[in-house]
């Protein structure tokens, strides 16, 4: 079965070199005119990865990014840009991208960079999420179960957890953590708070779990077997 590729950009003669590349390269490949279409041929289809220009009608591609971010931690994000300077660049990253890609890349590199994110970050389809077989997270609507009761979560607090969950028993960094939740918004350090503390209280019916967190410097799920 071949990787299905979403690419988004408003110019169609450089839509059709690209297209006709990725293609080669053995992808399937569906075209976005502007950024409000890839959000809808994304939620319909589903893509193995998006690859997204920045300077698009209707939605920027920063802005398709930080919004299929808002729900979707797994789909793997690639910004395919005229824009070389390291600013945009990192502005790209911090809204949820894999990889930065100048436009003018070659087709060879191009499909290299696009298979290698692609084994790297494989989309997880699995609607549930078991933390341990009591507490699991139903990825659809978010809501987290734990023992015999249910508490709906908002996106970023489900986003929050899954990233958590995805790299258990290890710390991370909490700029790191909220940079991928909350992109660069100001007040992403009191958000992140506000939710570790909700989740703390949720999870700790179940003795197997501990969300330990340092205000300074990380935070980490603790999962026993």
């Amino acid at each position: 079965m071949k990787h299905l590729i979403l690419y988004a950009e408003d110019d169609e003669d450089i839509a059709d070199l690209y297209i006709s590349d990725i293609r080669e390269g053995g992808f399937e490949v569906i075209w976005a005119k502007n950024g409000r279409e890839a959000i809808e041929l994304y939620k319909e289809h589903a893509p193995s990865l998006l690859l997204l220009d920045i300077d698009m009608p209707e939605l920027t591609g920063y802005q398709v990014a930080r919004e299929i971010r808002g729900k979707d931690i797994d789909t793997p994000i690639i910004f395919l840009t005229s824009y070389s300077d390291s600013k945009s660049a990192v502005k790209g990253l911090k809204a949820g991208a894999h990889d930065y890609i100048r436009k003018e890349v070659g087709a060879d590199e191009l499909l290299v960079r696009i298979r290698n994110t692609i084994q790297r970050n494989p989309v997880k389809r699995d609607f549930v999420l078991y933390i341990t077989p009591d507490t699991f997270l139903h990825r659809t609507d978010n809501t987290l179960n734990t023992l015999n009761e249910s508490h709906k979560l908002s996106d970023k607090e489900s986003n929050l957890l899954q990233i958590l969950f995805l790299n258990k028993n290890v710390p991370q960094k909490r700029e790191s953590v909220i940079t991928r939740v909350w992109g660069g918004n100001s007040k992403g350090i009191d958000y992140m708070n506000k939710s570790v503390t909700l989740l703390r209280k949720v999870l700790s019916c179940d003795q197997r779990i501990k969300l330990i967190s340092s205000r300074g410097d990380s935070i980490v799920l603790m999962v026993s077997e």
